[in-house]
């Protein structure tokens, strides 16, 4: 064998190998790190990268799942407190980053609803994309019955998709968005952390009489901001944590 003949093996040999150490790595980590897709819509021709946070995310039936979504301007990273703390607790945990370099922001000078909700509904088919992709590739997800977390701008997104996919919902926890209005429905149950800091467009929130009827949980936080529910210390986001665990027990 000559030896041009011999050198061009080991380099496929090495190409190989490293195409493999590519496909492992996601699940080479330590204990509470999340495994990152980049999956790729390619009916919208968009990237939908995805924090996955789980603990044997094979193993058992009908396991539950969180969607997290990011506020404007905000990672989907900067959520781990709370994604870390759900997987530890048996959740699949998907956080979805929705928005994406070189989206352009609408023109808010009419109708903020009417000049957002075309942004809302680009980022729930992301969303969507990536449910579909995990129930495909893990079976044993309980797609069917999602717990939704948004804050800011994600709890928008999810306020239309729990709205648009009640079917696919059973809890939705918006952290102080400000602009779509939250479902006013008894499924999904519906729970949102409100800010000291910020007011929601008019009808955002549901009167007392309809928090009553459709057994809505509105909590009006004293001291977290609404830049602090995901930068806050950590007091503040231990008492974030201390509200989601009471509402996702509540049956």
């Amino acid at each position: 064998m000559s030896a041009t003949m011999r050198m061009a093996i080991m380099g496929g040999a090495v190409g190989c190998l490293l195409l493999t150490l590519f496909i492992l790595k996601p699940g080479w980590k330590r204990p509470g790190e999340p495994d990152t897709l980049y999956l790729w819509d390619k009916a919208h021709r968009r990237l939908v990268p995805v924090l996955l946070y789980s603990e044997n995310i094979d193993s058992g039936k009908n396991r539950k799942v969180v969607i997290l979504a990011h506020g404007l301007g905000i990672r989907n990273s900067d959520y781990a407190y709370i994604s870390s703390h759900l997987a530890a607790k048996g959740f699949i945990v998907a956080s979805v980053q929705y928005g994406q370099p070189g989206d352009k922001e609408p023109d808010r000078s009419g109708n903020i609803y009417e000049a957002l909700k075309p942004v809302w509904d680009q980022s729930d088919q992301s969303i969507l994309f990536a449910i579909h992709y995990l129930k495909n590739k893990y079976p044993n997800l309980d797609c069917q019955n999602l717990t939704l977390i948004g804050h800011s701008r994600g709890g928008d997104v999810l306020a239309l998709f729990a709205q648009e996919y009640p079917e696919m919902v059973s809890k939705l926890i918006s952290l102080d968005n400000g602009h779509m209005p939250l479902p006013r429905t008894i499924k999904p149950q519906v729970f949102s952390l409100r800010a000291y800091n910020t007011t929601p467009d008019k009808g955002v929130l549901p009167t007392p009489e309809e928090q009553k009827e459709f057994n809505i949980t509105i909590v009006e936080l004293q001291d977290i901001s609404h830049i602090e529910m995901c930068f806050g210390t950590e007091a503040q986001k231990e008492e974030m944590i201390r509200y989601i665990d009471g509402f996702l027990n509540k049956e």
